[in-house]
């Protein structure tokens, strides 16, 4: 059972319908690559600078490596990972802090509880940068100490429980005797309530781990947190589900003299910096002596010279920070793609032309476009053709007409169309 926002559920739902094709040699090149992961001696999750250690949250959430997760392209995180990153954490006395860096709609619900634990019970100051937090991944986040949304388009939420059936007339199912509930017929009031007596114990637990991590009621998280819904940041914080949202990035800094404490982490995520026109601003001098200056402006040169460290680091958090903002850019732009070719298809009845389209990648043309109008015209011609066969078969012999059965494209088409949310 999964436990994400509905928006990835319905775009993996409307990919699985298209009809991905799995072959021997996918599967075999994601087997290599989880193979490859799990004989890694540290978590690939997981990056040290300084006294910090970094725990990405990213993508699905899954007990084990997600074949599904790879082949959509969504990024996948285990909770195995996370746990064995805890871990390490926890042994290692050189880190005295972690931060769960979170963008991810969620998850599976099985080893989510046990992952929950693990961060539940890690002893050392934790905190959490999140740009999605949502169902699963934000129970982890509401675990991992003080929230702080990446900007003010951070989205937060989707918390509940929800489970989809397909019911199927020709399919019986006969349990035992003394197992009547074994199968609950979703298509009944009896059988529905049996099924959402099962999905409310998964939502108390859900609700329980959050209210814990938010340090507040179950009935606060309940009434406040959404109700299933997710939230953009500012909201957000008014209702108490995040800490704070981080300002814009500063483009100069002040190197000032770091305190015993301070590492090369701290002074990227910024407690060591400061803007230049703080650095600049004259400061009044102390009694009996000139203004003292306390640090001095700092060029990307300077800094990579002066303070070989923590430039490197600022360049690795760039690139990470890039690299996430370019597969969620990229993911937009195919579900864009995928849903100008299923409207069209769907408007001009040619659906057969918007499959063939998404599954070769082609873009939106202006000679598909003229492939579309013209089996819209084609579609309308016809239609208008057996309107005026229909009311003169009515008008000879007063038969009522029969409306012309849906083929299985026109089905899958309409599924499509209703669950992208573009139907009126």
């Amino acid at each position: 059972m999964w436990l994400i926002a509905d928006d990835t559920y319905q775009e993996m739902r409307a990919r699985l319908d298209l009809g991905l094709t799995v072959t021997d040699a996918l599967q075999a090149e994601f087997a290599a690559q989880a193979a490859e992961a799990r004989s890694d001696e540290q978590p690939r999750n997981m990056r040290v600078a300084g006294d910090v250690a970094e725990i990405d949250v990213v993508g699905l959430l899954t007990p084990k490596p997600d074949f599904w997760a790879w082949l959509f392209g969504y990024g996948n995180t285990t909770y195995e990972q996370i746990e064995a990153a805890l871990a390490m954490a926890a042994a290692d006395p050189e880190i005295k802090r972690v931060v769960f860096n979170v963008d991810s709609p969620g998850g599976q619900v099985d080893g989510l509880f046990e992952c929950a634990g693990a961060i539940e019970a890690f002893s050392k100051p934790k905190s959490v940068r999140a740009r999605l937090a949502a169902s699963a991944a934000y129970v982890i986040a509401a675990l991992g100490g003080k929230i702080e949304a990446t900007n003010q388009a951070a989205t937060f939420g989707s918390i509940g429980v929800v489970v989809t059936y397909f019911t199927d007339e020709t399919k019986v199912e006969i349990t035992s005797t003394q197992a009547p509930d074994k199968r609950p017929d979703p298509t009944t009031p009896e059988g529905q309530a049996k099924i959402r007596e099962y999905l409310d114990a998964l939502h108390d637990l859900m609700v329980d781990r959050i209210a814990s991590g938010r340090k507040t009621t179950a009935e606060d998280v309940n009434t406040n947190f959404g109700r299933g819904a997710v939230v953009v940041a500012k909201e957000a914080k008014r209702r108490g589900m995040i800490d704070k949202i981080a300002g814009p990035q500063l483009r100069a800094v002040t190197i000032a003299t770091p305190t015993e404490d301070a590492t090369a982490a701290d002074t990227v995520a910024g407690k060591t910096v400061a803007e230049s026109s703080a650095a600049t601003k004259p400061e009044a001098a102390p009694a009996g002596g000139a203004a003292q200056k306390k640090g001095k402006i700092m060029d990307l040169q300077t800094l990579k010279s002066e303070h070989p460290d923590t430039y490197a680091a600022a360049v690795k958090l760039g690139r990470e920070e890039g690299h996430t903002a370019g597969l969620k850019e990229g993911a937009d732009k195919e579900r864009d793609r995928v849903t100008a070719h299923l409207i069209r298809g769907k408007a001009s009845g040619a659906m057969d032309l918007a499959i063939e389209s998404v599954e070769v990648g082609a873009e939106m043309t202006e000679t598909l476009r003229a492939k579309y109008d013209t089996a819209k015209q084609n579609k309308d011609d016809q239609a208008a053709r057996q309107r005026e066969s229909d009311d003169a078969g009515a008008a000879v012999d007063g038969a009522a007409t029969t409306p012309k059965a849906q083929d299985m494209a026109d089905k899958v088409a309409d599924l499509l169309y209703k669950d992208s949310g573009l139907a009126g």
